[in-house]
């Protein structure tokens, strides 16, 4: 969920949903009638019923593993089950097995993100959302942070700190493919305005493109005079592809 290992753990929130969190559905239906979060379903809040992730399913590597340089960096959020959209774990605390958890997961289960052999498929067959909102503690000033969106486009942002708008090649760097963004002398920044509060707005590129597609065709006509006639219909179809293959 993130790169860096500074998470708060109480400050982590998640909600799983079908499709945008605003307009998706975050529960299934029971046979009882009951209503389960997905975040139950999928086994990140069986111990709380107050419909947050377990602090025991946040893993950080550089406090679990007490090593200044750990061989993973980062925060995780780790699901107890490793197809969780598809086969969802037995919840003992509500006494459901997997075959019961399988069978209210029923037809929103997702077995293309697994099985699909076709990798373009596989990478975009996600049904279900994560929205992951955390806050970072760190020492220090931050010299850089993610806006948390990929695609951004070319010259689209605007960043701020505080009434000044910041120019890029001076006082910061960005990286468009994954939205980070690096100042480049963040105590001269915030020396000058040490309550300053920095603000971006971006535009993103669209992630899903129509692939260009042609089609022709040809009618002809051969009379054969009272015996009647010959018609010919030709179509020629052409679509390029989204991805390039061997």
């Amino acid at each position: 969920m993130s790169g860096s290992g500074d998470v708060a753990p109480g400050s982590v929130d998640l909600t799983i949903s079908l499709g945008e969190r605003g307009a998706g559905r975050t529960f299934a239906r029971a046979p009882t009638g009951a209503d389960l979060s997905f975040l139950q379903l999928f086994g990140l809040d069986e111990e709380s019923p107050l419909d947050r992730v377990d602090p025991a399913h946040v893993y950080r590597p550089a406090e679990d593993l007490f090593q200044d340089q750990p061989p993973v960096a980062g925060t995780f959020i780790v699901f107890p089950t490793l197809r969780p959209f598809r086969e969802p774990p037995p919840l003992p605390s509500l006494r459901l097995d997997a075959a019961e958890t399988a069978e209210i997961l029923g037809a929103d289960a997702n077995e293309r993100i697994y099985d699909a052999a076709d990798p373009f498929e596989r990478d975009n067959g996600g049904v279900f959302r994560l929205t992951i909102p955390y806050q970072v503690s760190s020492e220090g000033l931050i010299s850089s942070f993610s806006l948390g969106a990929f695609g951004i486009r070319d010259g689209s942002e605007r960043i701020s700190l505080g009434d000044r708008l910041l120019v890029r090649g001076i006082d910061y760097d960005l990286d468009y493919d994954v939205g980070q963004v690096t100042l480049r002398d963040p105590e001269a920044l915030f020396g000058a305005d040490p309550d300053g509060v920095v603000r971006a707005t971006w535009e993103q590129k669209q992630i899903f493109r129509t692939a260009p597609t042609s089609v022709a065709g040809l009618r002809a006509t051969y009379s054969l005079g009272d015996g009647g006639a010959i018609d010919v219909l030709g179509l020629y179809r052409s679509e390029q592809t989204l991805v390039n293959r061997p």
